[in-house]
Parts: C-alpha cells; sequence; structure tokens
C-alpha cells in the first residue's frame, strides 16, 4: 500500500514526492518503505540507503542525505530493516543474511523506480551488508561506506554474553546465531570483489569505529575509489557541518561518475 506525500526537502531545495509503501519481506513481516522522487526528470541512478544495526530510516546524518540528494536531482530508498523502526520482526533475530534478504525484497517490490542502476549507502554495521551485497553485483552503480568496520572480528570481541544472547546496544539483544552469520562477511574480502566506484567517509574522532578502519577499507579497494576523513567528526557525524561536508563529497562523487 503506496501513500504519497508532496514536501519540500530540507534546506534549499526543489519540490519532491515522498512516497511511503510496506512491503513484506520474505518471511512475511511488513518493511516501511520511504522513496524520494526527485522533481527534476533525470536518469540519474537511485540511492539506496542503509541505516545502521539498532536504527532506524530516520537516523539524523542518513535521512540528511536521503531527503537532500532529490535537490541534485537524485531519487531515495530508505527502509526499516526488519527488527527497526517500523518494520515488523524482532531485533533479536537481526543479522546480515537477513539483511541482505530485506534489501532484495525491497528491490523486487518496489516499482516506482528504475533499479537497473543502484548506488547503494551503508553506515556503521550496515557497510559490512552494503559490500557483501554490492560484491560481483553488476547492477551496483557506486558504493558510499560512511563510518564503517574493517577489523569487523574486534566488534565480536567486545559484545557482552547474556544467556546465549549478545549485548547491541544498551537492552538491544541479538540471537546466538547473529556471531555465527557475522563472521561470514569479512568486509576486506568482499570490498576486494567490488568492481563499482566506492567512496569511504569517516570522522577523525571516531571512538567507536577508528578512522584508520576507512584508511584499511581504502586500501584494500581495486576499484576507481575516493576518501574523506571529516575533521572532528565522531561516529554519527552530529554537527550539521559534518553532515553536508559528507553530502558535498556524496554528491561530487555521484555527478563524478554517473552521468545523465
Amino acid at each position: 500500500m503506496a501513500k504519497i506525500v508532496k514536501k519540500a526537502a530540507a534546506g534549499p531545495a526543489l519540490n519532491m514526492e515522498t512516497i511511503r509503501q510496506e512491503i513484506k519481506n520474505k518471511q512475511g513481516e511488513k518493511l516501511v518503505c520511504e522513496l524520494n522522487i526527485s522533481d527534476s526528470k533525470t536518469n540519474k541512478p537511485t540511492v539506496l540507503i542503509l541505516h545502521a544495526l539498532t536504527g532506524k530510516k530516520e537516523n539524523s546524518t542518513i535521512n540528511f542525505i536521503a531527503k537532500n540528494l532529490p535537490n541534485k536531482g537524485y531519487n531515495t530508498l530508505q527502509f526499516d530493516f526488519s527488527g527497526h523502526g517500523e518494520s515488523q520482526g524482532k531485533l533479536e533475530d537481526a543479522n546480515v543474511t537477513k539483511q541482505l534478504d530485506d534489501i532484495n525484497a525491497v528491490l523486487e517490490q518496489i516499482k516506482q523506480v528504475d533499479i537497473s542502476r543502484i548506488i547503494l549507502i551503508g553506515n556503521s554495521f550496515s557497510v559490512i551488508t552494503a559490500l557483501a551485497f554490492a560484491k560481483n553485483n553488476k547492477t551496483i552503480a557506486g558504493l558510499i561506506l560512511i563510518s564503517g568496520r574493517a577489523h569487523y572480528l574486534k566488534y565480536i570481541e567486545t559484545l557482552e554474553k547474556v544467556g546465549d544472547k549478545y549485548r547491541l546496544f544498551g537492552e538491544a539483544l541479538a540471537d546466538k546465531s547473529f556471531v555465527k552469520d557475522y563472521k561470514l562477511y569479512d568486509p576486506i574480502a568482499s570490498i576486494k570483489s567490488v568492481t563499482c566506484p566506492v567512496l569511504i567517509i569517516h570522522g577523525d574522532k571516531d571512538d567507536v569505529i577508528p578512522k584508520e578502519d576507512a584508511e584499511l577499507l581504502f586500501k584494500s579497494s581495486p576499484s576507481s575509489k575516493d576518501l574523506l576523513i571529516v575533521h572532528g567528526a565522531g561516529h554519527r557525524f552530529t554537527e550539521i557541518e559534518q553532515k553536508q561536508n559528507a553530502l558535498d563529497r556524496i554528491i561530487h562523487f555521484l555527478n563524478a561518475n554517473n552521468k545523465d
């Protein structure tokens, strides 16, 4: 069921059409999607934006990107992974494999835009998911990785065991299968199989994932690539100037690699 809302994007903007749509993943769980369609009629690829683990599509930085890229003629697509935000499912069932299944369900069922060319943006944990989806995938025209992890197994070592579950953040727990699944998706191995252009963005004050992880991802990529280290930014890019810095580089990357 699609709900259409006409509104302007944040900042100096063209008007855009926002379509909220509910679909089902293969487990039959509702996924809530938001498609932002630019009023500028171009043949530019759609930008699919993935939120972080325990996050949601409205998270500040990715929502800022999603609502401002239509100003530049790029349609954007956001959705809540199962177990997150407005979507159905249990957070404790979350893992990379299920996130990949959710992405496939969204791309198969959202019909308002051409999905033959997709720009994929991953943020934090979903960088690993984005890399796994993009490797050897010819429909991905560009890959943008924000605050992502390269030394991925270090993350497992930080997780507190709570019975047969793992504490992800605060009271959020994941099933014990989370760790087994996570170990299947080495981001360094994945990025070596990515053939599209890659942009990596990271804050130099990130105290969750150090900027050296971004530098390792950059070094490991065989593709055409760019690296932006945002001065003063932590893991979440809390200041508007930091968000704008990231957005400006994303727009430059998109325009350089995707001509109408």
